[in-house]
């Protein structure tokens, strides 16, 4: 089994929810669009890595696979308990934090014509569209800020509000915490701490090995282990599959049985050094 068939299987699976589980009695709602969107993003991030790894652009995998290991560890986190309650602070910071960025690109921006056109387009045309009532980019930040503050006990301590997976106030304060209280320290310390030269491109000068053969002198270009990768991408994606699968009461659908029974083998393989 491989990490393209593992791809494959995480939009089937996708598919199927979208498909079979929502209707008038169990309406599609911003829980759902959490959960759904980031293992979207997660199996996109999956199939970039496959892609590169086939065509042997492994130097450019480290970018991917630092963000493909946050969203796998904020979608464990939002599954394993809790779920309505940590998918609804995940939601409203991500549309509060992207509105936040956005209102400040506009107030900051040079060009005071361009910016003018940018916030009446996105006036008149998005919003004038929106079936929500808000009419301004301002009424929508205001709107989503307050919407994730209020998903917090106390929501007049903002020191407790800085990141959205401290929403139960339970000591979990930056992303250390969550990877402790998730018992993946060897994911965090072992592969995504060190991805942090790739994602801010300092790791271009390690990439680069000398190799001599015959006597002849070889610059090499690539640090990724790509077959160790390749195996922890899909453990991980065939993990969150069976988890989504597993909040939708899934694990026994007949239809899906083809998908689990190949994770298990493949996970069972794995154990016994296959």
């Amino acid at each position: 089994m491989s990490l393209e068939s593992s791809v494959e299987d995480a939009f089937n699976v996708r598919d199927y929810i979208m498909d079979n589980v929502f209707d008038d009695n169990r309406p599609f709602d911003i829980v759902d669009t959490a959960i759904i969107s980031l293992f979207n993003s997660i199996a996109s991030k999956a199939e970039a890595i496959s892609i590169l790894n086939k065509n042997k652009k492994i130097s450019e995998i480290g970018l991917i696979l630092r963000p493909f290991l946050e969203q796998y560890l904020y979608l464990e986190f939002i599954l394993e308990k809790n779920t309505n309650k940590r998918a609804q602070a995940y939601f409203y910071n991500q549309r509060y934090g992207s509105l936040k960025k956005y209102k400040s690109y506009i107030k900051n921006a040079k060009d005071g014509k361009t910016k003018k056109e940018i916030e009446e387009k996105l006036n008149n045309t998005f919003y004038a569209k929106s079936l929500s009532g808000r009419k301004t980019i301002e009424e929508d930040f205001e709107y989503f800020k307050e919407k994730y503050i209020n998903t917090f006990p106390d929501p007049s301590k903002s020191k407790q509000r800085k990141n959205w997976f401290n929403v139960e106030l339970n000591g979990i304060y930056k992303f250390t915490d969550l990877v402790e209280y998730l018992g993946e320290e060897d994911l965090y310390w072992g592969l995504y701490n060190p991805m942090t030269y790739d994602t801010h491109g300092l790791s271009a000068p390690s990439d680069i090995y000398i190799e001599k053969k015959n006597d002849q002198t070889f610059v090499n270009v690539g640090s990724i282990d790509s077959k160790s990768t390749h195996v922890l991408v899909q453990s991980l994606l065939n993990k969150i599959i069976l988890n989504v699968l597993k909040y939708y009461g899934l694990l026994n659908n007949k239809k899906l049985q083809g998908i689990i029974l190949k994770i298990k083998i493949n996970a069972n393989s794995r154990v016994n050094g296959k």
